[in-house]
């Protein structure tokens, strides 16, 4: 009888009588700049219900609208994310739980309390955020609402908690130097701001609260901990040396040691040039992939999975885990390597893209792996003494460089690195493979293949073994490596 009597107090009693001990307050925004509200970043404004009365309650209903005075305009939120409405569809009616643009927070919550889940909860009997107009101008309104019904503790006394929060996506650039303000909102069904028992009150409210639109940049979020992005490994280093005409990879590898599960991420890199080094960038097509739409024009759309430029690395995942594919995956719901500039001049900006859908496991927490994998095809030996450098990128379509789930978390990154360009003979003539300064067998088969099989040469300067003034590379250099290998011939000159 108790909850009966409450929530038909909450949904149609109208009035009420302040209460000094019962009060919502703004309790920060997420994020200003010196005071004001940025143009096109997510803004966040939480609230902090407090009952330091003797009366537990037992039920609420309490609105907010966010408007603007003199104009100004902005995106509202998302849409709701797989949560159930009831009645449907969502925009006319109430929103189950939780929604991008309204939602009920936990993370201050004593441990193990819980506004609606495991016991002990809040409300029992029913949660919603009422989204009531939504259309980014004039006012948007937004209402929280629920009640217990058997053994949810209610907004007890002592309650002291931030526990709600509206973000709407951006605000418009137009609207810089106007003003938004946010304020208690009397809302349908019932129309009154109150909480309720066996009477109803009407908590205080410390509003409304205004600020200016700001045109400056919004500063980036501190680096959340555990949460990193850095450059695994190059493959193709020579004693630090980056050769010529060889195979170029950069492995960057992902790491979420304490966060949250990250759902979805966006990370852009470039690689460039301080000093005029040019590069074959990647084999310009996709493998096992496809285009949306199709045909791939010209690499300015997503690449589904992989391509020869950038790929994902699956080889350091905990078996059988996949980035996308059988399960359980990584990222089931999208996977794509995004390139746009492939020039192989000034800088050259690939982005890896995922998100999680059903029953992707996304970056858990603990996970640490190699991930995303970037290929220039070769250096031109034109470039011979310069730099190459790697430094994290902002691409589209996000924009910026982010992970996220709820929120939105930059990761760390330990760049930018740079490395020197080397010309690709190492230590003396005859090391073909470029690994090392020893001549060994790798070295005498594999200029056997390059001269007979490949009919290309990767360094002409190494293959020329006998040091021949013309730079030839024939029969003869075979014969001189053959001979200092097994006969005690001479050894091979050292490198220009």
């Amino acid at each position: 009888m108790r909850t009966a009597v409450g929530l038909l107090l909450v949904v149609f009693l109208a009035g009420g009588i302040g209460a000094q001990e019962m009060r919502i307050s703004l309790e920060r925004v997420d994020t200003l700049i010196d005071g004001q509200l940025p143009c096109n970043f997510p803004i966040t404004f939480y609230f902090r219900i407090a009952n330091t009365s003797t009366h537990d309650f037992h039920g609420s209903a309490n609105g907010f609208r966010i408007y603007s005075p003199d104009g100004a305009t902005w995106s509202p939120g998302f849409s709701v994310d797989s949560i159930p409405c009831d009645p449907f569809p969502c925009d006319s009616g109430y929103i189950s739980d939780k929604t991008w643009y309204g939602e009920f927070i936990d993370s201050t919550l004593p441990n193990g309390l819980m506004w609606k889940g495991t016991d002990p909860q809040i409300y029992d009997g029913g949660l919603f955020v009422n989204t009531f107009s939504v259309d980014g101008a004039g006012a948007d309104t937004v209402g929280f609402a629920g009640f217990d019904q058997y053994s949810g503790v209610g907004l007890y006394s002592g309650f002291d908690f931030v526990g709600w929060k509206i973000r709407i996506a951006s605000i418009s650039k137009g609207s810089a130097g106007r003003t938004i303000c946010i304020d208690s909102s009397y809302f349908p069904p019932s129309g009154t701001w109150l909480w309720a028992n066996d009477t109803v009150v009407v908590p205080d409210w410390d509003g409304p609260y205004c600020w200016t639109v700001s045109v400056a940049e919004p500063p980036p979020p501190p680096p959340p901990p555990g949460m990193s992005v850095r450059l695994d490994s190059v493959e193709g280093l020579v004693k630090g040396r980056l050769p010529i005409g060889r195979r170029i990879a950069f492995r960057f590898r992902f790491t979420n040691t304490s966060g949250p599960t990250i759902e979805g991420l966006a990370n852009g890199f470039r690689i460039y040039s301080p000093d005029g080094a040019t590069w074959i960038p990647g084999i310009a097509s996709v493998d096992s992939g496809y285009c949306d739409p199709t045909p791939c024009p010209g690499g300015e759309w997503y690449f589904y999975d992989t391509s020869y430029y950038g790929l994902w690395e699956s080889t350091t995942l905990p078996p059988p885990l996949v980035w996308k594919g059988a399960d359980p995956q990584v990222f089931d719901g999208g996977l794509f390597v995004n390139w746009y500039s492939l020039k192989g001049e000034g800088a050259d900006t690939v982005g890896f893209a995922g998100y999680t859908q059903t029953t992707g496991l996304g970056l858990y927490r603990g996970l640490d792996i190699v991930g995303p994998t970037i290929v220039i095809q070769s250096i031109p030996e034109s470039s011979s003494g310069k730099t190459l450098c790697i430094d994290s990128a902002y691409f589209p379509p996000a924009g910026r460089w982010i992970w996220a789930n709820d929120e939105i978390y930059v990761p760390t990154w330990d760049g930018p690195h740079c490395f020197e360009i080397g010309d690709c003979c190492v230590g003396m003539r005859g090391n073909v493979d470029l690994t090392d300064d020893a001549i060994n067998i790798a070295d005498l088969t594999g200029l056997v293949h390059q001269i007979f099989v490949k009919r290309q040469l990767d360094c002409p300067l190494a293959c020329n073994v006998d040091g021949d003034p013309n730079e030839t590379v024939d029969i003869m250099d075979i014969a001189y490596l053959v001979d200092y290998m097994f006969k005690g011939g001479p050894a091979p000159a050292a490198c220009p």
